[in-house]
């Protein structure tokens, strides 16, 4: 069984810190819910601390697949004595009994906070009420007493008679169901004229042309008399290098694939068989699997719900998968014994944990498996935790509380919490303290980004913020590098460990180095208080590293105390490859957009990297109108590198689900329009990683710009340009990358071209303005199809000084030239220049571009120096936002900034002629 049911009505849960309390009130039964409707409850956190509470996050946990539970809002923080109210969602997906356990994450002083939900769902359809709460087994035996209760028995005639009159005859039209080939008619005499007859999904032959299967019209379709020969009794499956093929269903072998619109349509079939009448001589069992994979991959459109609702009302009986096809989930197997394997699994939050004196924490131990959770730990290397009791276990689907104090000891180390249960492995949690009353502490090691060397492999820059002092205690600290993946993201007792207190690489203050791969360590002193860089090269691309920084509190040159022990964790990018022809890196991306006619919607996704990607990593989200993500569609399989996958609305007309390789029905990321946002988020991360819409301006019609025209994104194919590798957040950016197309235009759909990433050239771009000597290319910086060279002048020269406003003649006024990338060619696109144009302002001495940024140094402009910071605004211009300077009265010949605005992940060149002025600014 994989349902639980807790009595709970309200839940008041109190997590208590030093000078801190937060509790979490409200009602947390949803009581019953069906699976068309969608419940709320009011959870308040209150703050009754002297300090600001974050919190960070969420998990929430459930038996079987889909979203049945979300909040409003998950990130935010509670003022001390203040109070946040969030709103808990609840729209369950099976008839069952819900426990549902919800983590709020806080920073890593709190821990976390455990709640408890609880909700019964059911189903709208009053025919599976008997079904309620079923699993496995129990649930195959209801559904086949149900599907035979009161079974009106056809002869198979009228069976044929309704099918071809009614069933499956839209305006006069039949159609066979593996070609799509189409004849009028409505009897069967008509359907013997237009070579047309009833196909046994099931084959007669297997259950001797028997009653009641021959005439239960669930497994019986209209098909073309030669497919249906073709057919014959053979099992269904995937075919390759077929021997016959016709309207996309292919044979070879014995085996018959039917076409993609169909799939789904004949497993629910075959199942419905087995769970009705029992698997004939193993016909069923052998292709068992791929039939669940196909009912998964072409779920039920309208059409195919409403032949089930006609069916009905002529048996007296429903298929269930057409229905509810979650329902599958419930049942191990249609074929055999359909018990459910037992889950077994467990969560810890958080894996770290730091605390000052006398404060308090949680740790949640979380049981997500459906089988009662047996435990048993330690308190590790000391004894200065007082830890509350270990339960001895948690029963499934259940949260508990292990509270954390530290106990006010001046001077001790870090704790390892190890807690393990039979058949796993342990779950290690590091507690530590910064002791002698110190309160507050140095913020966790940011990761500071990645930069991709000449191997192709990455290198990862560790960065440790500036902690400040704290009664009088300066810090000392360690970045610990660790290449062993810790299993479900927990520190494993078999680490490095050992090697944590001897590190191996010394570092001064504010200083950096460089270690590569495999374990690395640096030592940070912060008297100077500076930030301290670790940079780790040699890493593998496309893994997963994890790091931890330890900081110790000193007094009069020793160590005292444990300060921090915080955690990090970093995902290097994919290495450069071949995609299509020369090198380059990518990811998954939006390529092409249809929001055509009616239910015509579509989503093409291509992989630009030069590996396969997991599509199980990613989901698209789509937010209707003005509201937030509401509807979702989850991804599964492999994507190969240059790939494409094409997911379409279920009631899009067949000329689009024929290139269809997943379909999504109402209410999921496919049913947008032209004035909603979708996303492709990474799950792992949340991070958006490509997305149709401006987040901005929800509610009204997005556009685009094709060729400086614009065109609303309603009623319109939008097809990627074929340079466009990595996806992005920013519309500004993004509008500008796509071709615009006819209303349900679909001919390139599944079939997108990339350009190839290395040109078989080098260009010289021009430039419109090119006066004698005017530094063009002094600095130059590049983000996919967006470049950007700086031309500061010269002292002395003619250069870059005519001032179109004015009409004077300036030396060094300096100008940004913005380069964008079109059809393979770099084209100028615009030409920045200083706001005041003022002699020596030496505009574009530095350059740097990001996303829907770009920041341009004037370091002589008004002496001092300035920072013109741009933004890409609707039209797909750079304008200027903000222009920024350094401290004031420092005076004359302080060129700030000559070399600004590094951006963390920004590739630049710097290519200036020979210049003794320039050449003693450069340092």
């Amino acid at each position: 069984m994989r349902f639980f049911l807790s009595i709970l009505t309200s839940v008041f849960c109190t997590l208590s810190v030093w000078g801190q309390s937060l509790i979490v009130s409200g009602s947390t039964n949803f009581g019953t819910a069906t699976e068309s409707s969608t419940v709320s409850r009011t959870l308040t956190l209150y703050n009754q601390g002297n300090q600001t509470v974050s919190v960070n996050g969420y998990d929430a946990f459930w038996p079987f697949s889909g979203k049945i539970c979300w909040l409003s809002d998950s990130v935010f923080s509670i003022p001390a004595g203040g109070q946040r109210n969030v709103q808990v969602y609840f729209r369950p997906r099976q008839n069952i009994d819900y426990t549902l356990p919800l983590i709020f994450h806080t920073d890593s002083h709190y821990g976390s906070v455990p709640v408890t939900l609880q909700g019964q769902g059911s189903y709208s359809k009053t025919y599976y009420n008997s079904t309620q709460g079923l699993s496995g087994q129990a649930l195959k035996n209801q559904l086949q007493n149900l599907l035979a209760q009161n079974y009106n028995q056809l002869s198979y005639n009228s069976a044929r008679d309704n099918m071809y009159a009614q069933l499956d005859n839209n305006q006069g039209a039949v159609s066979c169901v593996y070609t799509g080939r189409t004849a009028f008619f409505s009897t069967r005499s008509g359907a013997n004229a237009n070579n047309i007859n009833c196909e046994h999904t099931m084959p007669q032959s297997y259950f001797g042309s028997a009653f009641p299967m021959q005439s239960d019209i669930h497994c019986l379709f209209p098909s073309d008399a030669t497919a249906n020969s073709v057919r014959s009794n053979y099992p269904f499956g995937h075919v390759s290098n077929p021997t016959w093929q016709n309207g996309g269903s292919k044979y070879a072998s014995g085996l018959f694939e039917p076409r993609d619109v169909q799939k789904g349509n004949s497993a629910r079939a075959l199942l419905y068989f087995a769970l009705r009448y029992g698997d004939y001589q193993n016909f069923i069992s052998g292709m068992e699997s791929v039939l669940r994979q196909w009912h998964l991959n072409d779920p039920p459109d309208a059409a195919e719900k409403t032949r089930n609702q006609g069916i009905y009302q002529l048996q007296n009986n429903r298929n269930p998968l057409v229905d509810y096809p979650q329902m599958e989930e419930r049942l191990g197997s249609f074929t055999g014994q359909a018990n459910l394997n037992p889950v077994s699994d467990w969560q810890v939050f958080p894996d770290t944990l730091w605390l000052s004196e006398n404060e308090q924490a949680c740790i949640s131990l979380i049981n997500t498996g459906d089988q009662t959770l047996q435990l048993s730990g330690s308190s590790g290397q000391n004894t200065h935790f007082q830890l509350g009791s270990l339960p001895s276990q948690i029963v499934a689907y259940q949260s508990y509380c292990l509270t954390v104090n530290a106990t006010g000891n001046s001077a001790f180390g870090p704790t390892a919490l190890n807690i393990s249960s039979p058949s796993h492995p342990n779950r290690v949690v590091y507690i530590a303290s910064n002791g002698g009353g110190m309160v507050g502490g140095p913020a966790p090691p940011a990761l500071d980004g990645f930069s991709a060397d000449s191997s192709g492999t990455d290198k990862a820059i560790l960065t440790m913020d500036k902690p400040g002092s704290g009664h009088g205690v300066d810090w000392d600290g360690t970045i610990v590098f660790l290449s062993e993946h810790p299993i479900n993201g927990i520190w494993q007792q078999n680490s490095q460990k050992a090697s944590l207190y001897s590190p191996s690489t010394s570092m001064g203050a504010g200083s950096s180095a460089s270690v590569s791969g495999g374990s690395a360590f640096c030592v940070y002193n912060s008297q100077n208080a500076q930030d301290a860089q670790l940079v780790v090269t040699g890493l593998q691309a496309g893994t997963t590293y994890y790091a931890q920084a330890f900081l110790y509190a000193v007094q009069s040159g020793s160590t005292d105390a444990m300060g921090a022990a915080l955690s990090v964790q970093m995902q290097t990018r994919s290495a450069p490859g071949q995609v299509g022809s020369g090198n380059c890196s990518g990811g998954l991306i939006i390529s092409e957009y249809i929001e055509g006619s009616s239910n015509n919607k579509c989503l093409e996704l291509t992989n630009t990297s030069d590996s396969t990607l997991d599509l199980g990593d990613f989901v698209l989200y789509t937010a209707y109108n003005a509201t937030g993500y509401s509807g979702s569609t989850s991804l599964s399989g492999t994507l190969n590198a240059g790939a494409q996958f094409v997911v379409c609305n279920s009631s899009a007309a067949p000329a689009f689900l024929n290139r269809a390789d997943a379909v999504s029905g109402s209410g999921s990321a496919l049913s947008f329009n032209g004035n909603d946002l979708t996303s492709l988020i990474e799950l792992a991360t949340g991070d958006t990683i490509d997305r149709i819409g401006d987040p901005n301006n929800r509610g009204v019609n997005h556009t685009i710009i094709d060729n400086g025209v614009v065109h609303n994104i309603q009623n319109v194919t939008l097809v990627r340009a074929d340079s466009i590798r990595v996806g992005t957040a920013f519309w500004s950016r993004l509008r500008l990358q796509w071709h615009a197309l006819s209303n349900d235009a679909y001919d390139s759909l599944g079939s997108h071209t990339l350009q190839a990433c290395a040109p078989t050239a080098v260009q010289i771009v021009p430039y419109s303005y090119s006066p004698f000597r005017d530094r063009f290319g002094e600095a130059v910086d590049v983000d996919q199809n967006w470049a950007v060279s700086g031309s500061p002048g010269r002292t002395g020269d003619y250069a870059e000084r005519y001032d179109t406003i004015d009409h004077g003649f300036l030396s060094d006024v300096g100008a940004a030239y913005v380069f964008h990338q079109k059809n393979g060619q770099w084209v100028e696109w615009q030409r920045l220049q200083a706001m005041d144009r003022a002699a020596s302002d030496l505009f574009g001495a530095s350059v740097q571009i990001k996303d829907d940024r770009l920041a341009v140094a004037a370091p002589g402009e008004s002496n001092s120096g300035k920072v013109y910071l741009h933004r890409l605004n609707s039209l797909g211009q750079w304008v200027s936002s903000d222009r920024s300077g350094f401290w004031t009265g420092i005076g004359d010949g302080w060129e700030f900034p000559y070399r600004c605005c590094t951006f963390r992940t920004a590739k630049a060149v710097h290519l200036p002629e020979a210049d003794e002025r320039m050449d003693a600014h450069s340092n």
